[in-house]
């Protein structure tokens, strides 16, 4: 059967149309090759994340992973320094806001893990530092996820912040976030959609 010029666009048509699935980056402590106590700050840099703890009595800024007696999954958390110690629990009334900053390709979505019995923030902003929302939730002792969606991949960084906490708890972790696809993915489709069309003109000529 000959190819027809409507069967040729109506094939080039869909291959600009299939969705090009967003790519998921998981940053979680229990990644191997980190151990209890390590500075991860720029461990995840690779993947487009970097942490920090902003404010309170962070003395260094950094993020650590910290070995939890009650994690939400897994066994290590993300930590941060007081000077003195390292300290799982980001809801004391001095501890810092847990911050993630994001490079590259952005996302659209942020998940993060946790468990308190004060009420947790994720804030989220764009590359020019205004809010683009943010959600909140109030805890219960068990593990629970809170997701921030953005309606553009536009979100360069998230504050976490854990308040009204009775008993200072408040632990982090396993934050994933979603990313948009690398323009070299887009530019594969539309590729594969332009030799569609020439091969039908060669076939036509």
């Amino acid at each position: 059967m000959k190819a027809t010029p409507n069967l040729i666009g109506g094939l080039c048509a869909t291959l600009v149309s299939l969705p090009v699935s967003a790519a998921l980056v998981i940053v979680d402590p229990d990644t191997t090759g980190i151990n209890d106590g390590d500075d991860i700050s720029t461990f995840f840099t690779g993947s487009g994340v970097t942490l920090s703890a902003v404010g309170g009595s962070s003395s260094d800024g950094k993020v650590y992973a910290y070995e939890s007696s009650s994690p939400p999954t897994g066994s290590l958390v993300f930590g941060w320094n007081d000077g003195y110690f390292l300290d799982d629990h980001w809801g004391r009334a001095t501890s810092p806001t847990f911050k993630a900053t994001f490079s590259g390709s952005l996302p659209n979505q942020v998940k993060i893990d946790y468990i308190t019995d004060g009420t947790i923030t994720l804030t989220a902003y764009d590359s020019s530092d205004n809010v683009l929302g943010s959600v909140f939730a109030v805890g219960d002792f068990d593990p629970h996820t809170l997701t921030f969606t953005s309606s553009g991949y536009d979100i360069k960084w998230i504050s976490v912040g854990i308040s009204g906490s009775g008993l200072d708890a408040g632990l982090l972790d396993n934050l994933q976030i979603t990313v948009v696809p690398e323009p070299g993915a887009v530019g594969l489709v539309s590729g594969l959609a332009a030799l569609g069309f020439i091969w039908w003109r060669r076939r036509t000529a």
